[in-house]
Order: C-alpha cells, then sequence, then structure tokens
C-alpha cells in the first residue's frame, strides 16, 4: 500500500524539482540579454475629478516604463507619478495631472516615456467620474438583485417591467425630456 501511494506522489515531486530549477537557474534570461528593451504601457482607467485628470497606466512590457513627460491637448503639464504595483511586467502606475479639462469636450493625452516612445490616449467627452455613494450603492444592488439574479420567474418580470415605467416616467417628466424627434411612442415600457 504504501509503494501505490509513492508512486502517485513522484510525479508531483519531479514536476515541484523542476519547476524549482527553472526558478532557480532561469535558462530563459539567457535568451533576452541583447534583446532592446521593449516598453509596452496602456492607459487603463481615466478618473476626472474638478481640476484633475488621473491615470492609471498598466507597463506590459520587459522593463519597468519611465514616463518623462506629459502632454495634455498638446501643450506639457506638471504630473506626479505614484507607483501602485511595481514592477516592468504588469504594473501599475496612477499619473495625476492639474488640469482644468472643460465638460462635454475631448482632450488628448500623450505620455512621453524615457526612451521617447509616446503612449498615446483620447478622452471624447470629459465628464466627471460618478462618485459611489451608500444610496446608489443600493439601486445598483436592488437592480442586480431584482434583474440579475432572480431571471425568468414573475417577480423579476414585474420588476422589470416596474422600473421601465419609474424609468419612462421620470425621464419624460424631467427637465430633460425626450430628444427631438424621438418617437416614444413606438416603445413599449411595459416589459416584456
Amino acid at each position: 500500500m504504501g509503494s501505490k501511494h509513492f508512486w502517485l506522489a513522484l510525479p508531483l515531486v519531479v514536476l515541484a524539482a523542476i519547476v524549482a530549477l527553472l526558478l532557480i537557474w532561469r535558462p530563459l534570461d539567457q535568451l533576452s540579454q541583447g534583446a532592446p528593451p521593449v516598453e509596452e504601457a496602456a492607459i487603463e482607467r481615466v478618473n476626472l475629478t474638478p481640476g484633475l485628470i488621473s491615470l492609471d497606466v498598466r507597463t506590459d512590457g520587459s522593463d519597468p516604463v519611465v514616463i518623462a513627460q506629459v502632454q495634455v491637448d498638446t501643450a506639457y503639464r506638471l504630473f506626479t507619478a505614484t507607483p501602485l504595483l511595481a514592477g516592468a511586467r504588469l504594473g501599475l502606475t496612477r499619473i495625476d495631472i492639474p488640469y482644468q479639462w472643460i465638460e462635454g469636450e475631448a482632450h488628448h493625452i500623450a505620455l512621453l516615456t524615457a526612451t521617447g516612445a509616446l503612449i498615446n490616449h483620447t478622452i471624447e467627452v470629459a465628464t466627471a467620474t460618478p462618485v459611489l455613494t451608500g444610496p446608489s450603492l443600493e439601486l445598483l444592488a436592488a437592480v442586480g438583485l431584482l434583474l440579475g439574479a432572480v431571471p425568468g420567474n414573475r417577480a423579476s418580470c414585474m420588476a422589470r417591467h416596474a422600473f421601465a415605467v419609474a424609468a419612462h416616467n421620470e425621464f419624460s417628466a424631467g427637465a430633460y425630456g425626450w430628444p427631438a424627434g424621438f418617437p416614444a411612442d413606438r416603445y413599449d415600457w411595459r416589459g416584456t
């Protein structure tokens, strides 16, 4: 019985030994020693608050990406860079740019790295990033519960109908109203 467990555990022990040798010896590092560094980065998230643009930049290259200069709408701006997750591979950096952005307008951001590579990003329509508050979280939880967690039953259909009617009444009676030429009577708000 003991030799049977030995033969079952042997492949796991051999695999662990091979992984340990690869991590200690690192034979693949010799393949990339002569290669030039690859700088790759992407802007994952943009947070707009009055007077500030915050960017979360994720690096994906073999070497760390160092942001040397920042342009907003073709003008160089001061910025602060705070590493949130250090490292070359999948590192995350927060870039804060003090800038009086204009609501509803497009803004072009260019990050210039220390090696001269450009990382471009365009904010198509600038709007303030919504803040998650207690009432908005409760509303999102209720919508998720009623429409997502209980799909297909009678209560879910009734909830969809109630939310659709409430949204229709609030939108059509609100300050915005229907857009000009919008055929509101073509849409059935009773749910299905």
